[in-house]
């Protein structure tokens, strides 16, 4: 089982704020092991598999949600991949995955 953090920058004065969610996962929906498999991959992967990107939870290898571009490009520049990525049911809080790629 995995967990996730996520930082944010917000706050009423500028500052940082942090934040550390954690979720547990039992199973993957698909993997990409680089920037280059997720750019080929990732349109493809996810139009079949039925889901868009609120369907999912992207997290790379040091534990970090990706949800843009610049988080996998991060990934690629800090060595961080694969990137799992989870099929989240957010009515039940459940994650769950249906099949692999």
């Amino acid at each position: 089982m995995r967990g996730a953090d996520q930082e944010t920058k917000g706050g009423d004065r500028g500052g940082k704020l942090t934040m550390r969610v954690e979720i547990e996962v039992n199973a993957v929906v698909f993997e990409f092991v680089s920037l280059r498999h997720w750019e080929a991959k990732a349109q493809r992967w996810f139009r079949r598999a039925g889901l868009a990107a609120s369907d999912v939870l992207c997290v790379d290898r040091r534990g970090r949600v990706c949800t843009t571009g610049r988080d996998f490009m991060r990934a690629e520049r800090e060595a961080a991949y694969p990137i799992t990525v989870y099929r989240v049911d957010l009515q039940s809080g459940e994650v769950t995955a249906d099949g692999e790629f």
